[in-house]
């Protein structure tokens, strides 16, 4: 995946769509809608699909697709089959273990980079991103709770990344959170938006803002084992015909 591609996809993840035109506007919006589909379960893991299926879906022309499936290809998320079709990546309690264990080298020291390099000025940043606004006591018919707080969730480990101010610890990180926010919105689904399991991030940004690399490091662990922990138990029941 290029840096061009990479920019796009953290864009997207943070929320932040940079304008563009021509064959570039088609690239990236039609990466920008397969993403949100394959990681929104608007296509089931496992699915196969035809290029012509997506296309009328999408509403997409071909050139922009293939680019699109070959950016989600590299992302893991997709997988093109010759004369076959496109199969949407399964999903199953290895893959917990295999973002999580990624994420937790990546962001751990992410953290530490940014408790010590960002400037106070620049940790309020994450205070946009904490968590949706208002009170979440019930979810709207249509998802957009759980879908805010996977929003807010990426954009700020993705700001805290920033700060750290390395950037390949930044790019590994934009690869993986496509693939963890797939896992959150099928855990939503099954169990429905459980508040209990949008777990806080006050403790990692006031560390980072205090300055205090020790502090940063263990609350982003602490986070991460909140997170797959629910995230095993709840797709290991689940796959195993479990609780629904």
């Amino acid at each position: 995946m290029g840096t061009a591609a990479l920019d796009a996809l953290r864009q997207e993840l943070a929320g932040k769509r940079a304008p563009a035109q021509g064959a570039v506007l088609h690239s990236e919006e039609a990466f920008r809608r397969l993403l949100g589909r394959v990681v929104t379960l608007g296509y089931e893991p496992g699915e196969l699909l035809t290029e012509r299926q997506i296309a009328e879906d999408l509403q997409l022309t071909r050139e922009p697709l293939r680019r699109a499936v070959t950016q989600l290809a590299a992302l893991g998320l997709v997988e093109a089959l010759p004369r076959k079709g496109i199969r949407v990546a399964g999903i199953d309690a290895l893959d917990v273990s295999t973002v999580y264990d990624a994420r937790l080298a990546i962001e751990t020291q992410a953290a530490r980079f940014a408790a010590i390099r960002a400037a106070r000025r620049e940790v309020h940043v994450l205070q946009d991103h904490a968590g949706p606004d208002g009170e979440p006591e019930a979810e709207a018919e249509d998802g957009s709770l759980s879908r805010r707080f996977l929003e807010h969730d990426q954009a700020l480990h993705l700001a805290i990344a920033a700060l750290g101010r390395n950037p390949f610890l930044e790019d590994a990180l934009t690869r993986l959170l496509p693939a963890s926010a797939r896992l959150w919105h099928w855990v939503y689904r099954e169990l429905g938006p459980d508040t209990q399991m949008m777990f806080s991030h006050d403790d990692i940004v006031a560390a980072v803002h205090e300055g205090d690399p020790d502090r940063a490091q263990a609350a982003v662990e602490e986070h991460l084992a909140q997170s797959r922990r629910v995230l095993t138990e709840v797709l290991t029941g689940q796959l195993q015909g479990g609780r629904r």
